[in-house]
């Protein structure tokens, strides 16, 4: 979370909780796969409790810094537009629904290979403005602000996006949530967009738990 050490793992806590009781509902493998989101969520938000304590004891070059640094950006960046529309495609029934449910998983490759490409070309720094973690990286060429951009709305498409085609009960009340917090995070957290959304994010997975049936 974006507040304290303290508010990361105490959303990790409660998180963890919710996925155990959503993964006890989960019947199958495939319902397992999108009852494990809160679980996952849990496990970012407990990096970024690790990266506030590396922040706070001034170390920015240590692995117990960087490791949850990259660990959190991977999740973030790269494992989210993946994992959702894989796990909603496995556990759609409706085969049209399926079929569109591929081009969201086309979204979420390209922007998962585009970040891992910068990541590797690109170093971040960890900034704390206004009690909030702000995760700032460079562009590396041959990327620009519009790709930026570009790869921005491939990662709607592929999260929110997919959660609006899902049949899956509540994913179309999930994706308009995904939607208003990338909203909110956008316009009052700015420059901490990346953790505050993911924050958010985190929240709406709660609904998960009432999805499985």
């Amino acid at each position: 979370m974006c507040f304290s050490p303290q508010a990361s793992f105490g959303a990790a806590a409660i998180l963890s909780v919710l996925g155990a009781v959503g993964l006890k509902k989960a019947h199958g493998s495939k319902q397992s796969l999108i009852a494990a989101v809160p679980c996952i969520f849990a496990t970012q938000q407990a990096l970024e409790g690790f990266v506030w304590l590396a922040i706070g004891r001034g170390d920015y070059s240590s692995l117990a810094y960087s490791t949850p640094v990259y660990l959190f950006l991977f999740f973030a960046s790269v494992f989210w537009p993946l994992y959702l529309p894989i796990s909603l495609w496995y556990l759609e029934q409706n085969p049209a629904r399926k079929q569109w449910l591929n081009f969201f998983i086309a979204a979420g490759v390209a922007v998962a290979v585009v970040s891992l490409i910068n990541f590797c070309a690109s170093p971040v720094t960890v900034l704390v403005v206004d009690h909030h973690i702000a995760y700032q990286q460079t562009m590396a060429f041959p990327f620009s602000t519009a790709l930026y951009y570009l790869g921005l709305i491939l990662y709607l498409i592929a999260t929110a996006g997919s959660l609006f085609i899902s049949t899956v009960p509540y994913a179309p009340m999930m994706g308009a949530l995904v939607l208003l917090a990338f909203a909110a995070a956008w316009v009052w957290y700015y420059l901490a967009f990346g953790s505050v959304w993911c924050f958010f994010a985190a929240i709406c997975s709660a609904l998960i738990v009432f999805a499985l049936e």
